[in-house]
């Protein structure tokens, strides 16, 4: 050890301590969740570690996501899969093989540092001690070790890596660069980009020494070296670029990452951007949201750091440049980007292109952390010698440096580092349920349902989904990483969409099938937070769909705090087993299907299912994109896909935009707006017709990345489409002041006779009180009335080309965003309409248009009842009908069959009442849907029932009896499920006679003191009840539900009491449909549905009329066309199918089904039975250019894509033949690991075998010569502009000139320096995040910083620093 004699007294009791510091390092590592398994880098590595290595071996893997290639898997090879897999096979609990795991991370770091700066000299035993030991207790260490380890793992071999160049031993070259590389291997190849910032200090170590022969020499042998120990990783990095997804595309852009990179998180290590997030279960990274919201902490980062900076300034340092010169390098590195930056958007425009891979900045915080900790160890060192020589006890540094270390450990001390979502292991009925489907003879694939980022559960989180590690068959799931392909993301979105609308139909059923889909999973045991998607409306929709339940496994879950007075969610929370397993029915894993049966979509995967539902027979589909590599030109079926959406990349389920206009960018800034197939393909788009160009606002709870998140249905064109019914909300949780709304016209007009309706419906409950017009013509500002009416608005006079409504002040009770339901204008109808994109090369057979996003009713059904409550509503977001222009090459005719959804409303609700029976009327009511109305109260069925409105806090129930009665009193029931308050007392006028109150007994009877007296009407005002509680499981509150009636027994005429006939027609007549208008001719037509379809809101079909003339209802023009399929009274058009006449529906050649084998994960053998025809041979895998096959001749198969996403060969017609499929890349996958393993090992025999001792003393490299001051200055100035813009300069530049002027007082620099950044420090301490953020956007304490690091870096070295 430097400083310490060989076999010394003092040499043995510092290895004794250093045994302590790691005991101590082992023991909070220990301390943290003991017993539990915390979510951490990878479930396989506690689950099934060897399972794991052993998929690793292999670049295609067929078991989860419809076949995906290993992201990141063989990074784990070496040595964290290794670790794990010992001590699994050794029996230690999975628990504490974490916990070796952290324990193993932090004491590399501590030994590592400490070895380091005793080879660089860097201050006394003591001080490298401590330098070690807070390097090791890092903010970036102490944040990500137990939530994203092998992240730090590179931080902790950093130190190992630059060590061999460095020591001053005498060794030869050899011995050098064999180490380090060993080092740099030992690194792993996890992340490419945080194993290379390893490299950057032995990088700058050589770039900084005297270049001569014995440098080159070296510098040339340690970069062989290196390339050597990372072959095993770089080959398989390399063939992931070129076969993977842009998966790069699909996660955090550079504006997320680099806007924490500030200059002061960066310099005291708190950078990492997922320290600042925060989520409804609470910070993402427990300690990491510590350390930058807590003032202590603050001010304890930067005190370290400033240690390190003062040791940086003092020319007794050795090695200074290099440790200048790797902080200033460090600080370019994270801060690269940041928005301080005036080169910020260029810089993020790299990021999110050619340098995608380096956008997470903070990988770089290694370069700047260890040199600050090794200058850290010589300025406690010469502070100490400083301080007692004045006096001061000895031991007082060291207690301070100590003090630090306690300080900056506390959330580990406190057991903060890991998430509070650990368990002590998977719960059995996972492990049963994986069996279960295991042990089926059945063939296909699992869907694991409903959507959800993470796997966060009731029990725990293991973020990765369990069936990855516990599970044989193929598995699916739509989380938050999808890695198949971007066409299997939209399909699976699509999916999830259809599971969550709670309404189904055959196509669930046919698309699961034709992507070799047998089971699936219902996971009920999904935490509430986690759950995007409905339960009831997964289990409805594939109810409707036609799948049943085959097996349970599992306790019951759902609300365990149910009681009378108290439910949860407004007993949403049904008691389901926690998992659920449904089956699909026949299906396979590939097929064989005729090209005659094959047809062309113009659209993307998500558009298939429509497709192939709407035509019928066993048709298969392959989109525009992909049709080029057939023979032939197959019917071309237009769809109105490929829209123009942004996507929320980190939400699971419900994270689209409405459509945007051509030149909308979206919200959030991205590179790409989604899941991109073909970026050149066009995309259907919004448009503005009848006098309007633009609709938009200032923010919209559909925007993809909204704080206050409803769905498209409440963009701004919900605001101008002529309904009340609809609304735009404003999208920024807390906020309402500020939010507007803008109409752009076509020409200029007058905006007199303004009116505007405001929505306080929830979330938006807060009334508006003032509002501003702002026209070309001037400003205006009005006092608008707390209402949801419509209400004249005063605008300044003139024309105008633009008008905008800012909200100005609301009551401020709930500011929580704001709704406009209506903006109308006389004469001003406004339309916004789908264009289509045109270019056609020939006639399409069919046309399909449809409404993706169809919304959710607010009664979801369970068991045929349903089940109520305004927080299930969804709006859609077209709820007024299809608007389309769509584009032709020539005139055609076509016939159309369409699908609606009942429209909720008064004129539906006319379909339900029965004639000779009572009848209801309320006041207001709590969901819109049918079976809320005021007649479920009376309708004999216990499973319906009226709520009334949350915010009526009088409510009134009239029944209409149809002759007069007499009548004894009421009865009220209550459903248990019926999410209301229960009546306690009712004020009754009978027949509009004066107010009689009454109470209403336990068992709900009311009695009239009148019994003799004949009735036809009463009004019924609750004015008290019985209170019953929702406590809502997203935020914690609770509040007492309307009150609400499941029946009202009429005691004197209970038998008028009367339920629709379900099985009764109703719409049969011609123009009972939705209307059709072509360029504005206008078509009638009918349909057919029962009540029931009414009441359970299912698809029901309607037609054009035919009127007896023969011919089809539709011509369609050429050229560009407006095709309108407006909504009626009571029901809306949800898609339509407009198809030529002779387009066959029925196969000639069925399709068959292909048997499959896995010799392993990268090779298939098909048993293809005989085809009559030229066929496409199908597996229901994703589509990779690295699949190739080959017939039984071995003649290699043109590959094409089926679906837009599923792999496929074209195949000749003949006899039945085995064909064979590779994985081509996996050759040199597994090639490259086994000669990266060669190199390795030889790598470490060089490292083992090469001399210690050189022959030439020429290999201990010297340090070269410094930059000369003018120069070194004009680089710090010009760093700084670089970094910070004009606050960079100023600071750097003041920083310069003080430099000078302090030149020979290094004290006093120093001090300057500190007090300076110290200062800053306690600004940011004062205004922590998130409130005020003072460390992120406080020019003064960037310039602090900034400030500090010129003064210390541009001092001129002194004879003595004390």
């Amino acid at each position: 050890m430097k400083g310490l004699k060989a076999r010394s007294t003092q040499q043995v009791v510092w290895r004794a301590r250093l045994v302590l510091g790691c005991l101590v390092l082992i023991a909070l590592c220990f301390h943290q969740a003991p017993g539990k398994i915390v979510p951490d880098t990878k479930l396989d590595l506690t689950a099934n570690p060897g399972g794991f290595l052993l998929r690793a071996l292999h670049l295609w893997d067929p078991q989860g996501a419809f076949g995906q290639l290993q992201n990141q898997a063989y990074g784990y090879l070496l040595p964290m899969g290794p670790f794990h897999w010992l001590l699994d096979r050794a029996s230690v609990p999975d628990w504490v093989i974490q916990r070796l795991w952290w324990s193993l991370v932090l004491c590399v770091a501590f030994l590592g540092v400490w070895k380091l700066s005793g080879a660089l000299d860097c201050g006394a035993p003591w001080a490298r001690f401590a330098a070690a030991l807070l390097y090791a207790l890092s903010p970036r260490m102490l944040g990500e070790v137990a939530i994203r380890s092998i992240e730090v793992w590179p931080i902790a071999m950093a130190p190992w890596v630059l060590l061999p160049l460095v020591t001053p031993r005498a060794r030869s070259g050899w011995w050098r660069v064999g180490w380090s590389a060993l080092a740099f291997g030992l690194v792993g190849g996890v992340n490419a980009v945080a194993t290379g910032a390893t490299l950057v200090l032995p990088a700058i170590w050589l770039v900084t020494r005297r270049w001569d022969r014995s440098t080159l020499k070296v510098a040339v042998g340690w970069l062989g070296c290196v390339l050597a120990v990372a072959f095993w990783w770089l080959v398989p990095l390399m063939l992931l670029g070129r076969y993977s997804p842009p998966f790069l595309d699909w996660i955090e852009n550079a504006a997320v990452t680099t806007k924490t990179a500030s200059v002061f998180e960066s310099f005291r290590g708190t950078s990492q951007w997922l320290n600042f997030l925060v989520t409804g279960n609470g910070p993402s990274w427990p300690a990491g949201w510590l350390y930058v919201t807590q003032p202590a902490l603050i001010i304890t980062t930067v005190a370290i750091a400033l240690l390190g900076l003062a040791g940086l300034a003092m020319s007794s340092l050795k090695h200074r440049g290099f440790l200048q010169l790797s902080l200033v390098v460090g600080l370019l590195l994270m801060t690269f980007g940041h928005d301080s930056s005036p080169l910020s958007a260029q810089l993020q425009g790299l990021l999110d292109g050619p340098l995608a891979a380096a956008r997470n900045t903070h990988k770089f915080e290694l370069v700047a952390r260890l040199p600050l900790m090794l200058a850290a160890a010589h300025a406690l060192t010469r502070i100490a010698t400083w301080s007692r020589a004045r006096g001061v006890h000895r031991r007082l540094v060291p207690a301070l440096a100590a003090c630090l270390a306690l300080a900056v450990g506390s959330p580990a001390i406190f057991a903060q580092l890991p998430t509070h979502e650990g368990y002590q292991t998977i719960p059995q009925h996972w492990r049963d349920a994986a069996a279960w489907l295991d042990s089926q003879q059945t063939s296909g694939s699992v869907l694991v349902v409903p959507a959800a980022s993470f796997a966060d559960f009731t029990w725990g989180s293991t973020e990765d989904e369990p069936f990855q590690a516990l599970l044989r068959r193929p598995m699916v799931v739509r989380d938050a990483m999808p890695l198949g392909s971007a066409g299997t993301t939209r399909w699976l979105d699509e999916v999830e969409r259809r599971l969550g609308s709670g309404v189904g139909d055959g196509t669930i059923r046919q698309t699961l099938a034709k992507a070799g889909v047998r089971y699936v999973l219902i996971r009920n045991d999904l935490r509430y937070d986690a759950q995007v998607s409905s339960l009831i409306a997964v289990h409805e929709s594939l109810a409707e769909a036609g799948l049943g339940r085959v097996a349970t496994f599992g306790p019951v879950v759902g609300s365990s705090l149910e009681r009378p007075d108290l439910t949860v969610d407004e007993k949403s929370r049904l008691p389901y087993p926690s998992l659920e397993i449904y089956d699909v029915g026949d299906t396979a894993p590939a097929r064989l299907v005729p090209q005659s049966q094959l047809v062309e979509v113009r659209g993307a995967s998500e558009d298939v299912p429509s497709v192939l539902t709407a035509l019928g027979g066993d048709h298969e589909a392959v989109t525009s994109n992909d049709a080029k590599a057939l023979p032939r030109k197959l019917p071309l079926v237009q769809t109105d896909g490929m829209q123009r959406r942004e996507v929320d990349i980190g939400r699971a389920a419900e994270n689209v935009s409405p459509v945007l206009a051509a030149n909308d960018p979206g919200r959030l800034k991205r590179r790409t707006l989604g899941y991109v197939i073909d970026p050149t393909a066009p995309s259907t788009t919004r448009a503005w017709a009848d006098g309007v160009v633009d609709v938009r606002a200032s923010s919209s709870a559909s925007d993809a990345g909204a704080t206050i998140r409803t769905g498209p249905g409440n963009g701004p064109f919900a605001a101008a489409d002529g309904d009340p019914s609809t609304r735009w909300i404003s999208g920024l949780f807390g906020h309402s002041g500020g939010e507007w709304l803008e109409l752009d016209f076509v020409s200029p007009r007058s905006v007199q006779n303004l009116k505007v309706q405001f929505s306080l419906a929830a979330p938006t409950t807060d009334p508006v009180r003032t509002v501003q017009v702002d026209t070309d013509s001037g400003s205006l500002t009005a006092v608008v009335s707390a209402t949801d009416d419509p209400q004249s608005i005063p605008t300044p006079p003139g024309p105008t080309q633009r008008l905008r409504i800012t909200v100005g002040l609301t009551d401020g009770k709930n500011p929580n965003g704001v709704a406009i339901s209506e903006v109308s204008l006389p004469g001003l109808a406004p339309r916004s309409r789908l264009v289509v994109p045109g270019g056609l090369d020939r006639q399409p057979e069919a046309i399909v248009l449809r409404n993706q996003q169809l919304g959710r009713s607010g009664c979801l059904h369970a068991g045929g009842r349903p089940l109520c409550g305004a927080s299930f509503a969804k709006d859609s977001e077209e709820p007024t009908g299809l608007f389309r222009s769509i584009e032709l090459p020539a005139a055609a005719s076509y016939q159309l069959i369409g699908t609606a959804l009942p429209r909720d409303g008064a004129f539906l609700e006319r379909l339900l009442a029965v004639p000779g029976a009572i009848g209801a009327t309320a006041s207001s009511r709590a969901v819109t849907a049918p079976e809320g109305r005021p007649g479920a109260a009376v309708d004999r069925d216990l499973g319906t029932g009226w709520v009334a409105a949350s915010g009526d806090l009088r409510p009134t129930l009239t029944l209409k009896l149809p002759t007069a009665r007499k009548l004894q009193g009421l009865q009220f029931l209550a459903d248990p499920f019926l999410a209301a308050s229960r009546p306690a007392e009712v004020s009754a006028r009978l027949d509009g006679g004066p107010a009689i109150t009454l109470p209403v007994s336990a068992e709900g009877y009311l009695t009239f003191p009148d019994k003799q007296r004949r009735v036809r009407s009463l009004e019924l005002t609750f004015t008290a009840k019985k209170d019953v509680f929702t406590l809502d499981s997203a935020t914690g509150f609770a509040q007492a539900l309307p009150v609400g009636v499941s029946e009202v027994r009429v005691l004197g005429a209970d038998n008028l009491r009367r339920g629709p006939n379900l099985n009764g027609r109703t719409g049969s007549l011609c123009g009972f449909g939705p209307s059709v208008e072509v360029n504005g001719v206008h078509h009638t037509t009918k349909l057919t549905a029962t009540v029931r379809d009414v009441l359970q809101r299912r698809k029901v079909t309607f037609t054009t009329c035919d009127k007896g003339t023969g011919r089809p209802a539709l011509q369609l023009p050429a050229g560009r066309a407006t095709v309108d399929v407006l909504a009626g009274k009571d029901f809306v058009p949800v898609q339509v199918k407009l198809t030529k006449p002779g387009l066959a529906t029925t196969a000639v050649t069925p399709t068959k089904h292909v048997d499959i084998w896995r010799p392993n994960p990268a090779e298939l053998t098909l048993e293809v039975p005989s085809a009559d025809e030229p066929s496409v041979l199908t597996l229901a895998q994703n589509y990779s250019d690295g699949w190739e096959a080959y017939d039984g001749s071995g003649r290699k198969l043109v590959p094409i894509r089926i679906g837009g996403w599923q792999q496929g060969w074209l195949l000749p017609s003949g006899p039945e033949q085995v064909v064979t499929a590779r994985f081509l890349p996996d050759r040199s996958y597994r090639a490259g690991l086994l000669v990266g393993l060669v190199s390795l090992l030889s790598v470490a025999a060089l490292a083992i075998f090469a001399r210690r001792r050189s022959r030439q003393s020429a290999h201990r490299l010297k340090e070269g010569r410094r930059l000369g001051p003018w120069l070194a200055t004009a680089l710090a100035i010009l760093a700084g502009t670089f970094v910070a813009g004009w606050i960079g300069l100023a600071a750097t530049a003041v920083a310069a000139v003080l430099a000078w002027y302090l030149r020979g007082r290094k004290p006093v620099l120093i001090g300057t320096a500190a007090a300076v950044v110290l200062a800053g420090g306690v600004i940011a301490a004062a205004q922590p995040w998130p409130d005020d953020a003072a460390g992120l956007t406080s020019g003064v304490v960037q310039a602090s910083v900034l400030f500090g690091c010129a003064l210390a870096l541009l001092s001129r070295p002194t004879g003595d620093t004390s």
